[in-house]
C-alpha cells in the first residue's frame, strides 16, 4: 500500500489471467499507512479505494484486450445482394437458388447475432469476476510482516453483534466499505461522511470503515 500500484500488480495479474485464476486483491502493508506514512482514518480510507480502483482499471484492460484478440466485438458480414437482373422472366431453378441463397444468408445472420450475445454474455462474466470489491469479499486487508489480514466479512460478523439493532453480516458489509457515515453518539447511519456547518467544514461523521475498521 504504501507503494501504490507497481510493475510487479501489472506482471501478477498478467500471470494471473494468462492461468485463468479466480482472482484475490491482497492490499498488504495496511499497517504502515498509519505507523509510517502517518495517515488519518480518513485519509488511509481513501487510498485504499484509489488502489482498489487502479487495479480495477488494470483488471478492465486485460478483459477488454483478450474481448479483442477472440474478435468479440466484429461486425457481423450480411452478403450483399445481387444486381438488378435485365426485365426478364426469372426461371423457376433460379427462384429457387434465390430462396436458398435468402435461408442461408438469414441462418448465417440469426448464428452470428446468436455467437454476439454469447460473447457479450461471456465478456461481462469476465469483467464482474475481475472486478475487486471488498464487499465481494475478493478484497483483503493485511500486514504480511506483522502476520494479520481480514476481510470486511470478518468485521461485519463481529459488528453484527456489537452494534445495537445492527442489520445482518451480509447488509452490514455494504455499509463497511460504501459512502455511509456513522454517528458514533446516536448510532445512525447516514448517507455520506461529511455534513456542513455554518463557519466551516467538519468531520463530525466517520465514514463505517473508518469508524469499525480503522
Amino acid at each position: 500500500m504504501v507503494e501504490g500500484v507497481c510493475v510487479q500488480t501489472h506482471a501478477v495479474l498478467r500471470q494471473a489471467w494468462a492461468e485463468r485464476m479466480k482472482p484475490c486483491l491482497v492490499l498488504n502493508k495496511v499497517d504502515r499507512l498509519c505507523l509510517e506514512l502517518q495517515l488519518s482514518p480518513h485519509e488511509a480510507w481513501h487510498r485504499l479505494r484509489r488502489t482498489v480502483e487502479r487495479v480495477n482499471s488494470l483488471a478492465a484492460a486485460l478483459v477488454s484486450n483478450e474481448a479483442f484478440d477472440k474478435d468479440l466485438y466484429d461486425d457481423v458480414a450480411v452478403p450483399g445482394s445481387s444486381g438488378e437482373g435485365s426485365g426478364s422472366a426469372t426461371s423457376a431453378n433460379d427462384r429457387t437458388s434465390t430462396s436458398t441463397a435468402a435461408g442461408s444468408t438469414a441462418a448465417a445472420v440469426s448464428g452470428s447475432s446468436d455467437s454476439l450475445s454469447t460473447n457479450e454474455a461471456t465478456r461481462q462474466a469476465l469483467e464482474d469476476a475481475w472486478t475487486f470489491s471488498p464487499e465481494k469479499g475478493n478484497v483483503v486487508f493485511a500486514s504480511a510482516y506483522d502476520g494479520w489480514a481480514f476481510s470486511l466479512s470478518d468485521f461485519a460478523r463481529m459488528w453484527s453483534t456489537r452494534l445495537p439493532n445492527a442489520p445482518a453480516p451480509r447488509v452490514l458489509k455494504e455499509y463497511l466499505w460504501g459512502d455511509f457515515a456513522y454517528n458514533r453518539k446516536s448510532g445512525k447511519v447516514r448517507v455520506g461522511w461529511w455534513i456542513f456547518t455554518s463557519t466551516l467544514f467538519s468531520l463530525s461523521l466517520f465514514s463505517f470503515y473508518c469508524s469499525l475498521v480503522l
